[in-house]
């Protein structure tokens, strides 16, 4: 390029602006040359954001594989946020422990190890302690080892605490509390041995419990035997159990009332001038059908038969009841729905009639109500409407039992076979068979299904197992029990025991909670051992006081009562009216009702022979 040079008053010349031009490139590459990051720092930052885009895509492009996953890591890490320290920082402890309440056991673990304010956040909070909650919640076995170990009261379960077994509804405690803020509602010594409590406790406890899994599938268990007293005749035909109590219901009419810990019998209700083929009770209420064509109803405290339904025209084989609605089959054929506002008001709401023998079991929620019998079928029927929906149609002869829970329905049938149905559509998803004679009785839970049957043996089923149509039917039973000596007429099971009773008289308690000694120990040191010294005196002491409990012998605790009740009674109780109504409390019935004469001879009966009969006439007719 050529420039003309002209001279102008007051004005640069063409020549001055070259130079100029020169002398900034010139400085721009000596800046460059001596400062080349920094320049291509500024450089880039002045570039508009779609330019410096293309700009690294082709820069990148030039890079090795390994170059990339550099760069990879880098932007990974840049774009990285610790939500959990951030919010202790800025006062919303809370928050992190909601975000962290969503892990389970083996994440809370690692989490704890990240940095010292996620451990902190952890260790002085209650998240181990409500992983506990949740299992205990949503898993029998959990709730049982908890009742079993006297553990609960370390939970602190309150209202809304776990909904849905999701901590949705779970309050933090003080919301707008820091790290630094800690110190002043808990000591940092207390709050980490209660943590270590509930986090060492969980553990042990999933170990319990694998250990009682253990048992189930390999068959070990200890036996505990109740004989029953009746005059004559024998057969213990329906019972229920719970942690205080076991109830028999007797072939000689009467109701049996045992200790559980003990295995005394405390009381016994006399009233059914017929077999008690059936009974439940809730609470203090107890309700009974017999042969006699009655339905009774008791209370469990004082034994006192409190009202009687007569209305079956023949024996009652089978009732349930909750919520205020008690369903009974018959031997008449007919399943009755009853409305209770009260043990003495009972209101008959409808008579089902559809069966052509006797109704042996009903079961009931809030959608379906369902009736076995005979008749080799099992009908379903509309809760709120009492109309007929179907027919589980299947068995080859007369159903003799009946489970019913979440839309699985699972019976048993003197054809020796047991059937998995779903309600919803009537499929029958699978049959079990090894019984060699008659299944009697039957229950389920989500784990397995536990069978009695009249060849005196009880079979044990794997549910899920049972559920994959591709398991062979081999693999299905996992154990059978042979304890009792005749019929095994009615078994209830939880995931520590199993309790049946047969025609030989006796109820026995088959225990898997054995061989376990060395955990439970382990528990029990360790309640001993997180104790918190300081907390004795420590006003959060009254808080979670229920940690601090060393386990002292009973008549420690017993005296430690009597002093407290004699310092702390005002002497107006000694004649209050409160005394006499809470005073049942503290009284242990031992003594034995005397058993009156009933009003006339015990008549005979036999379950099977009913079964039989029917099933026959029903075969015969339909052939």
């Amino acid at each position: 390029m050529v420039y003309v040079l002209r001279q102008c008053d007051n004005e640069p010349t063409e020549f001055c602006l070259v130079t100029t031009l020169i002398d900034g490139l010139s400085l721009a590459v000596r800046k460059m040359a001596s400062d080349p990051e920094q320049s291509l720092k500024s450089l880039f930052a002045n570039l508009p954001t779609n330019k410096k885009i293309e700009f690294l895509v082709s820069s990148v492009q030039t890079l090795s594989n390994e170059q990339c996953a550099e760069i990879q890591n880098s932007i990974d890490r840049m774009l990285r946020r610790d939500f959990i320290t951030m919010f202790c920082e800025c006062s919303q402890i809370h928050i992190a422990e909601k975000i962290l309440s969503y892990l389970d056991a083996s994440s809370l673990a690692a989490a704890e190890k990240v940095c010292p304010a996620w451990c902190a956040v952890i260790r002085g909070g209650n998240l181990w302690q409500r992983l506990i909650q949740i299992r205990v919640l949503s898993e029998e076995l959990w709730d049982r080892l908890s009742i079993q170990l006297d553990l609960k009261k370390y939970f602190h379960f309150s209202p809304n605490n776990v909904t849905d077994h999701t901590l949705e509804d779970y309050e933090f405690g003080t919301k707008t509390t820091g790290l630094s803020d800690l110190s002043d509602i808990f000591s940092r010594d207390y709050s980490h041995q209660h943590s270590d409590f509930y986090r060492s406790l969980y553990f042990v406890m999933c170990r319990l419990a694998e250990r009682i899994q253990q048992n189930w599938a390999h068959s070990r268990y200890n036996v505990k035997r109740i004989t029953c007293h009746t005059d004559g005749s024998r057969g213990v035909y329906c019972l229920q159990y719970d942690p205080r109590y076991i109830v028999c219901g007797v072939r000689d009419g009467s109701i049996q009332v045992y200790n559980k810990m003990t295995l005394e019998c405390e009381r016994i209700l006399i009233g059914h001038l017929g077999s008690v083929l059936c009974l439940q009770y809730e609470n203090q209420l107890l309700i009974s059908g017999s042969s006699d064509s009655t339905v009774r109803f008791w209370s469990l405290l004082s034994g006192f038969n409190l009202y009687t339904i007569r209305h079956h025209r023949s024996g009652v084989l089978s009732l349930r009841f909750k919520d205020g609605i008690l369903i009974t089959g018959s031997r008449d054929h007919t399943v009755c729905v009853w409305k209770i506002s009260s043990p003495t008001d009972v209101l008959l709401l409808t008579s089902l009639r559809g069966h052509r023998a006797s109704v042996i079991a009903v079961e009931f929620d809030d959608r379906f109500i369902l009736s076995a019998s005979g008749d080799r079928l099992v009908q379903v029927w509309d809760f709120q409407a009492h109309e007929f929906v179907r027919s589980l149609v299947g068995h080859r002869r007369g159903v003799t039992c009946l489970h019913y829970d979440k839309g699985i329905a699972i019976t048993g049938s003197s054809d020796l076979t047991v059937r998995i149905w779903t309600v919803e559509t009537g499929l029958c998803l699978r049959i079990l068979e090894g019984h060699k004679h008659l299944v009697r009785c039957l229950r389920f839970d989500t784990q397995r299904i536990v069978c009695g049957s009249y060849d005196g043996k009880i079979r044990l089923w794997n549910l899920q197992d049972a559920m994959d149509r591709n398991t062979s039917g081999a693999q299905l039973c996992a154990i059978t029990l042979a304890e009792h000596k005749s019929r095994v007429f009615r078994l209830q099971f939880d995931s520590l025991q199993i309790v049946s009773s047969s025609l030989d008289n006796t109820v026995v308690i088959w225990n898997f909670f054995t061989q376990v000694d060395d955990i439970v120990n382990e528990i029990q040191e360790l309640v001993v051992r997180t104790r918190p010294r300081s907390m004795a005196t420590s006003s959060t002491a009254s808080i979670d006081s229920d940690i601090l409990i060393i386990e002292r012998t009973v008549d420690d605790i017993v005296n430690e009562i009597q002093e407290l009740v004699v310092r702390t009674r005002p002497r107006s109780m000694a004649t209050s009216s409160t005394a006499s109504i809470d005073s049942d409390i503290l009284i242990i019935e031992r003594t034995v009702t005397p058993r009156p004469t009933l009003a006339r001879q015990l008549e005979p009966y036999e379950i099977e022979a009913e079964m039989s009969a029917t099933t026959s006439d029903f075969d015969m007719k339909s052939l």
